[in-house]
């Protein structure tokens, strides 16, 4: 382990041995990245998955998940989880005096809860999360930085026409940007006057971001605002779009760290670092903190900026343990260290380093999508129809859950090697499959299935050809 990261994680264990620290998600897997090397720290998720029972069976007292005992939320969200009566119990449990909360996605509501039990909480206030992750806020931040993003307008959909925008912007496709969405579910591509016309009827009087539709690659990049400066690391290549996985052309359903890195010039690295770097330095002036994260567009030597996360990213748990493995030091270290006002040694990176790993998903194409089928999450490996036959030989018919034929001859199985919810249990080769657990409901654009890797995968041609018909062999099988 790199020796900054080894002195970093003693003085934040230092800082929660006596004020543990509680992390709040829907999924558990958002909590992930620091949960073996902290020492005070408490997970609480909405969801009883394979994530939330294997943390449960290798720390059972620093778990909770309100499904645990049939618990019924009125909904799944955050604030339902906070104030659930036995995870309140749990925390006065295990935090009789003081206690750091932290949230994935969190509302003003869920944080006065905290505070109300005498929680710290380490987030940015509703209010800057707003101004910068609103999609109609943060283009007025575009604008008055002069930061390059498509060109655009701010307008009420229904009074704008077809021939107006492409007179206005200057192009023949676009893209409208509903101003608080995620997963590319309030994002419509739009390249004929009969689609925009449809769009124009379902979001009638909503006030929307309306902007060229550039060509190019997608990637995200994620920083970290602390005292000691902004912190640039972990530029992937965001895989979007993909029919067979998802049902939104502007929908992400993966990151590779390996071909972001790879896959644009030294030049245009520079470029993107110092772009991610001037956005968290406008954003500190208002006295931002903490983890953000920016999706860009790259187009040969040209980049445009399409939006910020003023937030925890969904890939930063990934992103943790491949820098942990690869002996740097963690961008949610350090944002921990910052909200716990530790004066730390690390000074802010004048590069970016590359990270070696990826993951893809696969999301629900519909609302109301029930899991019928129950695979075995845990380490797989691609292998011989020999395996396979031999596995079921061997075993019986009960390993069935545990093979997943990925053509038709049979000859290409995926099988389970062994448990294991992150790439920490990966030691001979393999990857981390994560499945939704058999009667789950899953709505459009919710994810169903989640592959992780310590290594490429996006290659020029695209994802591995593989992997692709191993996504649509499992969506096969649980449907």
């Amino acid at each position: 382990m790199n020796p900054l990261t080894e002195k970093l994680i003693q003085q934040v264990n230092e800082k929660l041995k006596d004020s543990p620290l509680f992390f709040f998600s829907r999924d558990a897997e958002r909590s992930l990245g620091l949960e073996n090397v902290l020492d005070n720290y408490y997970i609480a998720a909405v969801e009883s998955n394979y994530v939330s029972h294997s943390l449960k069976k290798l720390k059972e007292n620093n778990i909770k998940t309100t499904q645990e005992h049939d618990e019924i939320l009125k909904n799944d969200s955050t604030l339902e989880l906070v104030k659930n009566a036995k995870v309140q119990e749990w925390i006065k449990q295990h935090a009789p005096n003081k206690f750091y909360a932290q949230f994935f996605h969190f509302n003003q509501p869920a944080v006065r809860v905290m505070e109300g039990l005498g929680g710290t909480v380490l987030n940015i206030s509703a209010d800057l999360n707003r101004k910068f992750e609103g999609k109609l806020s943060q283009y007025k931040v575009f604008e008055e930085n002069s930061i390059p993003t498509p060109k655009s307008l701010v307008a009420n959909i229904s009074d704008v026409s077809w021939a107006s925008l492409s007179t206005d912007l200057g192009s023949l496709k676009f893209v409208v940007q509903e101003d608080r969405a995620h997963t590319g579910i309030g994002t419509h591509f739009l390249e004929n006057e009969g689609d925009f016309l449809l769009l124009q009827k379902a979001l009638d009087g909503n006030i929307v971001r309306i902007s060229q539709m550039v060509d190019g690659n997608s990637y995200t990049i994620n920083g970290c605002v602390t005292k000691k400066g902004v912190f640039v690391a972990g530029l992937q290549y965001q895989i979007t779009g993909i029919r067979d996985l998802t049902p939104g052309k502007g929908s992400t359903i993966g990151n590779d760290w390996t071909h972001g890195y790879r896959s644009v010039t030294p030049e245009m690295r520079i470029a993107l670092f110092d772009i991610t770097k001037k956005i968290g330095e406008i954003m500190q002036k208002d006295n931002y903190r903490g983890l953000y994260g920016i999706d860009l567009v790259v187009d040969g030597d040209k980049f445009f900026v399409i939006e910020i996360n003023a937030r925890q990213t969904a890939n930063i748990p990934l992103q943790t343990k491949l820098e942990l493995n690869q002996n740097q030091v963690p961008l949610a270290l350090i944002n921990l260290a910052e909200w716990l006002d530790i004066d730390f040694d690390i000074e802010a990176y004048t590069q970016l380093q590359e990270i070696e790993g990826s993951q893809i998903f696969l999301r629900s194409k519909t609302d109301g999508f029930t899991i019928k089928d129950q695979l075995k999450s845990g380490i797989y490996r691609l292998q011989s129809d020999n395996a396979a036959a031999k596995r079921i030989a061997e075993q019986g018919e009960w390993t069935m859950d545990q093979v997943i034929y990925i053509d038709e001859e049979q000859d290409k199985p995926l099988i389970w090697q062994k448990d294991g919810y992150s790439i920490d249990f990966i030691e001979a080769g393999g990857f981390v499959l994560l499945c939704q657990k058999k009667g789950q409901t899953r709505n459009k654009f919710d994810e169903v299935a989640r592959m992780q890797f310590t290594y490429q995968i996006v290659y020029i041609e695209g994802v591995a050809p593989w992997i692709l018909e191993a996504m649509k062999a499992i969506e096969d099988r649980i449907r």
